[in-house]
């Protein structure tokens, strides 16, 4: 390029008034960058020859492309329009600075240039943005696609927003077609042919092809572009990002398997919605920022917003949790909002007048279509609404540039104190500060079914070889998987555990019977077991009904003590809607007792509260006899309403307090490790939680060892 421009400027030196060299000139100068020598040549070329077209679309070229002159651009290309009707470049380049003001009168220009040159290598793909962002007709904007193909082949963007056009109107076998088609045309096409496969995966709920879809997609990517996808410190808090460690592939790998709804799947639907929301932020809001403005900071941690407004697409709120979340924030605003300081004039160098504008109080109440938070007239803006995000807010990005980086809204100055410090307050940067803190990031998981009411508990007793059986507890109420017409009925249960590092120990899926007995009562309960040795683990389970989707899953964090042969022991205790003696063998059969597990916790006044544990290491005399003690204290606001209904050993006595009750038996046996059990009138209790302790005294080492475990009392 440099040796044309030197071309040029000898052939200026032979004669310097030819205008139409000179415009040459201007453009080679564009092409290297030189907007400021290309400016005067190009200003030189139309002194010299004001009909020459060609310099007045290069003029615009330049005032395109320099900050605040876009609106003078628009006049040098209408000028050149003017001075040659079919001048198709100039109409092109008119049309593209319309969509980059976003004005409305682009679509109407790109059609125009589209009736210069029906095969445009561009135009129908321009105009097909502005249907499928500006005006939501998803079915023009494939038209508009499917010709700008027909007429360029090559043209890779027009076929990924066709996928995406086709994904809006339902057509998804054309959508992953071309998707397809797309891949096959270059390496950069196929790693968005890979992102549109999993746009489509995802909306037909196929996410385990999603899942795979994206990865696939993250592999063709430099390893810049990775780490914006694998870094947590979009979705953490402050405190975890600012203490670093948030692409560290542990960390990453811990994260997500806590953060999955079916952790039992083959996929995780939270990831590919987090692989999404990155996605789209890369692709809308990355104008002159990596990886993204402002506005991408709020969207992957929260997602799409409730409502969304722009200054050129004023949309008015009509869902009442939105109008709730703007009313509040109104009233938040209060006189700040009566007494904004608008702005009168604004420079190119983006210095402004203000007076003082006095808003009536009973008009705050109705600022809809546009933000509370206050914007300069002639500045482009968003806001967004969020109704579950920190008990609802209200974000205001702005333009402030005209670059399409979108910032939050400034602060206005020159303003009371008392209404300077209301719009710190409201400020975006400062909301989402406060958002993070109590909520990192929100995402809303539609399994296509309600969930189902899953209530989960565990306990731990010895196991064989020195590990403990971890046994784990599940209920669902019966109405939300049993029929009539679908008994016996099945379900799936399913178990994974981790260590503290995150890493999968341990997984599994099974089915089992969802059936009622008469001792289940309204409830289906479920009974998994796992051989660990002792230490933490974070625990989930998940159970689903197959024949209606419905499914919900469980976390929790458990400690598994240790059995050692020596010194008293005593396990954890399990709650039990019933215990039945001399059982046949069964899912929740155990040393010949058929124990119901109760892993709500929650018991009827009216049915008695039922118990399981074991105790091991007991002493023995030299016959091989055992002689202990149980003390079974039940503490609440009306403890001394239990009482024993169900027990074994010998009653030694009962001790009332004013809000506990104690009941020791005297136990002899031949075995070092005893079951024990018992059960609880508790319809003298007041409702509410309670507590029970149950305390085992060997009478002939003097060793203790105690228990607690709480439990709710109902009417």
């Amino acid at each position: 390029m440099e040796g044309a421009a030197r071309a040029f400027e000898e052939a200026l030196r032979i004669d310097p008034g030819d205008a139409r060299a000179r415009s040459q000139l201007g453009y080679v100068l564009l092409r290297l960058g030189d907007l400021k020598t290309a400016e005067a040549a190009f200003a030189q070329a139309i002194q010299d020859d004001p009909r020459l077209a060609e310099a007045h679309n290069g003029l615009g070229r330049v005032y395109a492309q320099t900050p605040y002159r876009r609106v003078d651009a628009i006049r040098c290309f209408q000028k050149a329009m003017s001075l040659n009707r079919a001048y198709v470049e100039a109409q092109y380049n008119l049309a593209m600075t319309h969509l980059g003001l976003g004005n409305l009168d682009a679509k109407k220009a790109f059609k125009e240039v589209i009736r210069l040159d029906p095969r445009h290598f561009d135009a129908y793909f321009r105009a097909g943005t502005i249907y499928e962002r500006h005006d939501r007709d998803y079915k023009a904007a494939v038209s508009y696609y499917e010709q700008q193909i027909a007429v360029n082949p090559a043209h890779a963007e027009a076929r990924r927003r066709l996928v995406e056009a086709y994904r809006k109107v339902g057509r998804y076998p054309d959508a992953l077609r071309m998707a397809e088609e797309l891949r096959s045309q270059d390496r950069r096409s196929e790693s968005r042919g890979l992102l549109s496969q999993a746009l489509v995966y995802l909306d037909q709920r196929d996410y385990e092809r999603a899942q795979q879809a994206f990865e696939d997609y993250l592999s063709t990517l430099d390893a810049r572009e990775q780490a914006v996808y694998r870094d947590l410190r979009w979705v953490v808090g402050r405190d975890e990002a600012a203490a670093g460690g948030t692409a560290k592939e542990g960390a990453v790998r811990k994260y997500w398997q806590w953060q999955d709804p079916t952790p039992l799947s083959d996929f995780n639907e939270r990831l590919v919605e987090h692989y999404r929301r990155v996605a789209y932020s890369r692709e809308r809001f990355a104008d002159g920022a990596f990886p993204w403005d402002r506005r991408g900071d709020v969207y992957v941690r929260y997602g799409e917003p409730d409502h969304v407004g722009r200054s050129d697409d004023v949309q008015f709120e009509m869902d009442p949790r939105v109008v709730a979340v703007k009313d509040r924030f109104v009233r938040a605003a209060d006189s700040a909002v009566r007494d904004l300081l608008v702005d009168l004039t604004g420079s190119p160098q983006g210095r402004s007048r203000y007076r003082r504008v006095e808003v009536p109080a009973q008009q705050t109440a109705e600022v809809r279509g546009r933000p509370v938070y206050p914007v300069r007239p002639g500045v482009r803006w968003e806001y967004w609404v969020y109704t579950e995000v920190s008990g609802g807010v209200e974000f205001t990005f702005t333009d402030e540039l005209g670059n399409g980086r979108f910032d939050y809204a400034p602060v206005p100055y020159d303003l009371p104190l008392t209404a300077t410090r209301t719009w710190q307050a409201l400020n975006g940067e400062r909301l989402l500060d406060v958002a993070t803190a109590r909520q990192p990031e929100y995402a809303r998981w539609d399994a296509g079914a309600e969930p189902l009411s899953l209530t989960c508990a565990s306990a731990s007793f010895r196991g064989e070889r020195g590990r403990s059986h971890l046994e784990v507890y599940w209920g669902v109420p019966a109405s939300e998987v049993v029929s009539a017409d679908s008994l016996p009925g099945r379900l799936r249960q399913g178990l994974a555990l981790f260590d503290g590092n995150g890493n999968q120990l341990v997984r599994f899926r099974e089915e089992v019977a969802a059936s009622v007995t008469a001792d289940t009562g309204a409830f289906v309960p479920g009974r998994m077991v796992l051989a660990v040795p002792e230490g933490a683990y974070h625990l989930v389970l998940q159970v689903e009904d197959p024949a209606t989707g419905r499914t919900q899953a469980q976390r929790r964090d458990v400690v598994v003590p240790g059995y050692g042969e020596e010194g008293l022991r005593l396990s954890e205790v399990e709650l039990a809607a019933s215990i039945q003696k001399d059982a046949p063998p069964g899912r929740f059969t155990k040393g010949g007792l058929r124990i119901l597990p109760m892993p709500s916790g929650v018991f009827r006044r009216a049915s008695p509260v039922s118990v399981y544990y074991e105790v091991y290491n007991l002493g023995r005399d030299a016959q091989g006899r055992t002689a202990y003690r149980v003390a079974y204290t039940v503490r609440g606001r009306q403890g001394m309403g239990a009482r024993v209904a169900q027990g074994v050993g010998r009653f030694l006595g009962m001790k009332r307090e004013r809000e506990e009750v104690t009941v020791t038996y005297e136990m002899t046996g031949v075995s070092e490790v005893e079951a024990g059990y018992a059960a609880f009138d508790m319809s003298g209790a007041e409702p509410g939680g309670h507590t029970l302790r149950i305390t085992v005294t060997d009478g002939l080492t003097g060793q203790q060892a105690s228990r607690e475990v709480g439990f709710k009392i109902v009417k």
